[in-house]
């Protein structure tokens, strides 16, 4: 067993830092995809991941107002701080053989969490996957996309480079342009794309739920926007609805198709 520990700068009120830590739509912005329930000493939150068919049940078994709340399930402690400048997070009694790739998701969590709070105020996040369940390992997947000869050949064109640095990239047809807002080496990955709208490109290598032999290997794209309206209060909501998923269905469909171009690279590799 083992404790990770990390802290994250953000440029961001207190209490709008707060508020993502101990809010169901706050954890919603950073930590899981869907977050039901109250934040509550003693309370239930589910956590989920839809695209996945993937769930988690976390107890809050401590709550400190405006300053610290612990999520717990069984022997594994989630602990949030509002610090100075900041958050920090400690996870407690991590399995040693997934401390690497549980330190690199939170990593890019807060990176999530701080793009939010400092380039999206008061909006909600929606994320759309494109994954492949790939015989492959995260180390193999991260040299696919950062090697620019090797990323070329199925995800983009351009350099990455370490986290913080702009980057320019050509994703199809479309320009990527921005800063890389996360990148932990052999691991995971995420830019922050302006051309649609300040929105984020990630790719996540995750356990398979079947096989160790396996990894899901992922392109998820984050998109922010205004809380959704009830549909009572807007007889157009449906339409409008239908307007803002064209763009995004046309996004995933193209990481669908550079995960299959990835998929039938390694195979040639010998990768899968």
């Amino acid at each position: 067993m083992t404790a990770i520990q990390i802290e994250r700068r953000i440029v961001a009120p207190s209490l709008e830092v707060w508020r993502a830590l101990s809010t169901s739509n706050g954890l919603a912005l950073w930590q899981a995809d869907e977050v039901k329930g109250e934040v509550g000493v003693g309370q239930v939150l589910e956590l989920l991941w839809p695209a996945l068919g993937v769930s988690l049940e976390l107890e809050v078994s401590e709550l400190d107002p405006g300053r610290r709340v612990v999520l717990q399930d069984n022997d594994t402690k989630l602990e949030l701080e509002v610090i100075a400048g900041g958050v920090r997070l400690t996870h407690h009694a991590v399995q040693d053989a997934d401390a690497q790739g549980m330190e690199s998701s939170w990593r890019l969590a807060l990176s999530q969490l701080a793009h939010g709070l400092e380039r999206h105020p008061g909006l909600d996040r929606t994320s759309h996957w494109a994954a492949q369940p790939l015989s492959t390992s995260a180390e193999t997947v991260y040299a696919f996309a950062t090697e620019p000869a090797l990323a070329a050949r199925w995800l983009w064109s351009g350099t990455v480079r370490q986290e913080g640095a702009d980057v320019t990239l050509r994703l199809a047809e479309r320009r990527l342009s921005g800063r890389v807002l996360c990148n932990v080496p052999g691991r995971d990955l995420s830019l922050v794309w302006e051309e649609e709208d300040a929105s984020t490109l990630s790719l996540r290598t995750l356990p398979s739920p079947f096989t160790s032999k396996e990894r899901i290997v992922a392109l998820v794209w984050s998109c922010w926007h205004p809380p959704e309206v009830a549909p009572e209060t807007d007889e157009h909501e449906g339409e409008h609805s239908a307007l803002k998923s064209q763009p995004a269905v046309s996004v995933v469909a193209e990481l669908d198709l550079a995960l299959e171009r990835l998929k039938h690279l390694l195979q040639g590799a010998g990768e899968a």
